[in-house]
């Protein structure tokens, strides 16, 4: 059965190929010219990374709740970790953009934000059984290995 958190990476995985795929449109209305194609491609790596970052903070947060001890070092680290990932991918776009002005950095740049706009798109715009859905991000991952900790000892307990 798949868990509550792997159906909001999902959901989130798939808001923020929109929001890229959007922002790549936009930014084909705006430039009109082969500048949009550098444009779109630093989106699109940054859509990459981002799918990335989804994917290593669900599997910090799976790995943190079955975890004894050093759960906050762990997760401080895997944040780490994204963190580089993030700088890496703005430096690569820095150097991919070549003589054009940035053009690859500053798609990256934005793309970078689809991440944050999937967050608040599955916080407002998508409810489980009534209740507002929390996806998980950098803010709240302490409370969501919290409240994971917390529903798999109510399981155990009903189990027993």
């Amino acid at each position: 059965m798949e868990s509550t958190l792997s159906k909001y990476a999902n959901k989130m995985i798939i808001v923020i190929v929109c929001a890229s795929l959007l922002m790549v449109v936009g930014g084909a209305v705006f430039l009109r010219s082969f500048l949009a194609v550098e444009f779109g491609f630093g989106i699109l790596l940054a859509c990459g990374l981002n799918i990335v970052k989804v994917l290593l903070l669900k599997r910090a947060v799976d790995k943190a709740t079955t975890m004894e001890h050093g759960i906050s070092a762990y997760t401080g680290g895997m944040y780490m970790l994204r963190f580089l990932l993030t700088g890496v991918v703005l430096v690569a776009a820095y150097f991919l953009s070549g003589d054009e002005p940035l053009m690859v950095f500053f798609g990256a740049a934005l793309g970078l934000l689809a991440m944050p706009i999937a967050s608040y798109a599955l916080r407002f715009f998508i409810k489980d059984e009534g209740k507002v859905s929390v996806p998980v991000n950098d803010a709240n991952i302490i409370d969501v290995v919290i409240d994971e900790i917390a529903s798999i000892s109510e399981d155990d307990e009903v189990k027993e």
